[in-house]
């Protein structure tokens, strides 16, 4: 979902329980006592950070409590998958939001349990011309070339190894597609979001390349 209205953050974040804002910097949020601030502790967020929350939200809160995770692209698996268990048993008037500037690192079980929103302010990377124009076909892919382009990418070599080839290229066609929906605020493209950073996680756990280009971008 696209948005750019920070000082709403807490307001939507109240309303959906679980939310996740892609944005390259952190908001400014107003200093109150019903925030907790979750960041990385030596550019990682551990898993007994996480279970120091757990620990938290035992408690009974009688108003709203907002659990605000930092740069959530640096929690490990461990931290990602306790963070889950927090969600499986919502506490009342305890929400939870993560700001990321790479979505497609989470676990996708995180990422199928929040409600997502692209903030306008995201600006794109930069890439060499090879890189950006592999990932503009990911973006346009249809299921008559996903064969040709699956082959194409699995053995061009342009910087590395083919898989990390075709995870940076993926990589860049989710930011280069998120900031095009910020510009023509397309509903379709957010479905073919979803798909790029499903594939994007399918490539980080070893899964076949070919296949996963075919299958996740059909």
């Amino acid at each position: 979902m696209f948005f750019d209205d920070q000082e709403k953050i807490l307001e939507i974040a109240k309303n959906t329980g679980f939310s996740i804002f892609v944005t390259d910097t952190f908001p400014s949020l107003p200093e109150a006592s019903n925030l907790i601030i979750v960041e990385p502790e030596q550019d990682r967020i551990r898993i007994n950070q996480i279970r120091e929350i757990t620990e938290l939200v035992k408690t009974i809160a009688s108003s709203h409590r907002f659990i605000i995770v930092k740069n959530a692209e640096t929690m490990n698996p461990e931290a990602q998958n306790a963070f889950l268990k927090l969600l499986e048993e919502p506490k009342n008037n305890y929400h939870f939001v993560m700001f990321t500037r790479e979505p497609s690192i989470l676990l996708a079980t995180v990422l199928s349990r929040a409600q997502i929103y692209f903030l306008r302010q995201t600006k794109s990377k930069s890439y060499d011309q090879e890189t950006r124009d592999l990932a503009k076909s990911l973006i346009t892919a249809t299921g008559q070339n996903l064969v040709k382009l699956a082959e194409d990418l699995t053995n061009k070599k342009l910087h590395k190894t083919p898989r990390e080839d075709a995870e940076k290229i993926t990589a860049a066609a989710i930011d280069l597609l998120s900031n095009s929906y910020f510009e023509t605020k397309n509903p379709k493209f957010l479905k073919k979001l979803n798909q790029l950073i499903t594939l994007h996680q399918n490539l980080t756990r070893n899964g076949h390349i070919k296949l996963h280009i075919i299958a996740d971008l059909c």
